[in-house]
């Protein structure tokens, strides 16, 4: 559905702003066109006009880490429809950025956010094949491994203020939200980029190679950190043990 001609107008009006501002030299600025882009992008009717803009949004990502993160963050956002993945996967650099990023580790806001984006970009066939040869599947599961051993440390500090908390004034709840925790934000993330990733089978085969089942066991048991991350563990479980190693055909 085409926009209303008062709402094309202010898109209009808006995008030489933020194309001076994601060409400007200033980070500041540069976030600020980001952000602006991020909301038009959210709007479905809109898209079309943000589009011309997305490969200034892909060179961006190699810029600071608070610019990677915030430039992966729109790639997302554009990546939630259909005709913004299709864009996205004619864009060169852009997988192989967005890898680059999602190998810095949760301690990197851009990793997050480019997590955030692989997992939309392989909701299509296309985009699954074009992450595993860009190296993705790896880059995502070392990510999630990468989150492991500061979790658990959050989780024994969970069990002890559980049980002080029971102990001093009866039962309450220690389970945090992946918006606040950026370990189980990423960790969440790049979770649901390898449960778009199952879809193929030989995928699939990839992740039972790596060892994934026994880190997703690790990350079953963390429910107390986040409960959402633990629910996509217990998916990515549940398809990697259904399919038996020897019944996929490895090309």
């Amino acid at each position: 559905m085409a926009p209303g001609s008062s709402e094309a107008n202010q898109v209009t009006a808006a995008l030489p702003t933020i194309e001076r501002q994601l060409a400007a030299d200033h980070e500041s600025l540069q976030e600020e066109g980001i952000k602006q882009l991020k909301e038009l992008a959210l709007h479905c009717r809109v898209l079309p006009a943000v589009l011309p803009l997305l490969p200034r949004l892909v060179q961006l990502l190699k810029s600071g880490n608070s610019v990677r993160g915030a430039a992966a963050g729109t790639l997302a956002a554009v990546a939630l429809s259909a005709e913004g993945r299709a864009v996205l996967e004619r864009q060169e650099g852009l997988l192989v950025n967005l890898v680059a990023c999602v190998t810095e580790g949760w301690a990197s806001p851009a990793a997050e956010s480019a997590a955030c984006s692989l997992m939309n970009i392989a909701a299509s066939s296309s985009g699954k094949t074009a992450i595993r040869n860009a190296e993705g599947i790896k880059a995502l599961m070392a990510l999630v491994e990468d989150c492991v051993p500061p979790l658990e440390k959050e989780l024994a500090q969970a069990r002890r203020t559980s049980i002080m908390s029971t102990t001093q004034d009866g039962p309450r709840s220690s389970r945090s939200s992946s918006s606040s925790n950026p370990k189980a934000a990423a960790c969440t993330s790049a979770l649901g980029a390898l449960m778009n990733l199952l879809g193929d089978s030989q995928h699939i085969t990839t992740m039972q190679q790596a060892g994934l089942a026994a880190v997703m066991e690790k990350l079953q048991a963390m429910a107390a950190v986040d409960e959402a991350m633990a629910h996509r563990a217990t998916f990515i479980t549940s398809r990697l043990s259904a399919t038996p190693r020897d019944s996929i055909l490895v090309l």
